[in-house]
């Protein structure tokens, strides 16, 4: 039996920070549709506007428990 004693960082990027990032793209590309819809005709496009402020909604959600999780596990270090 081998016993570590010492922590080895890996300079990658982690899998929270990766998802984080996706989801934050993805969000700005709502928003952009959101913006360009507006400017073309609102009232034409008002239910495909509602569901991507929906959408919007969810991935902001799903960003913030992302970024709880990544900060619970710096301070476990």
């Amino acid at each position: 039996m081998k016993l570590v004693m010492q922590t080895l960082l890996d300079p990658g990027i982690c899998k929270l920070c990766t998802k984080i990032d996706t989801k934050t793209r993805r969000l700005m590309k709502e928003q952009a549709r959101i913006d360009l819809w507006m400017r073309e005709n609102p009232k034409g496009r008002k239910s495909s506007i509602m569901k991507a402020q929906e959408d919007i909604n969810q991935l902001q959600y799903e960003i913030a428990e992302l970024q709880w999780q990544r900060d619970q596990g710096n301070m476990a270090l």
